[in-house]
């Protein structure tokens, strides 16, 4: 199944610090922080990994995917490895069908460098698919 997120675009003028002159796809580093509504959202970006992060923030790496330009609406857009989300047979079609009538919202753990992984799938805080442990 596919996912996105309030992150998947980022308006060009909140990402802070020296773009890098490249002409392909460019690392960008997008910090999060948990709302009032327990879910997690949009704090700021940085084309540089930034080191100055405060109690409860989560740096998350990301790449563009629009190649080194913003888009014709002034924004990039962004991949973080976790648009895609592979279920066993079965699983996926029921739970695509939640989707489209609510969100669905995607449990994260994040990686000290700001890899991102599905560990589950909560509909209303309640599970519909957890990863198995390994």
């Amino acid at each position: 199944m596919r996912l996105g997120y309030g992150i998947s675009s980022l308006a060009a003028d909140k990402i802070t610090g020296q773009k890098p002159d490249t002409k392909g796809l460019i690392d960008v580093y997008v910090v999060v922080r948990e709302g009032a509504d327990g879910r997690w959202g949009f704090a700021s970006a940085s084309w540089q990994k930034r080191t100055d992060l405060s109690t409860g923030e989560v740096e998350l790496h990301g790449r563009t995917f629009n190649h080194s330009y913003a888009g014709a609406n002034g924004s990039y857009g962004v991949r973080y490895g976790v648009e895609r989300y592979y279920l066993p047979e079965g699983w996926g079609h029921a739970i695509e069908d939640v989707q489209r009538e609510r969100k669905i919202d995607a449990v994260i753990a994040v990686s000290p460098s700001g890899d991102a992984q599905i560990r589950a799938l909560k509909d209303n805080g309640h599970l519909l698919y957890q990863e198995p442990a390994y």
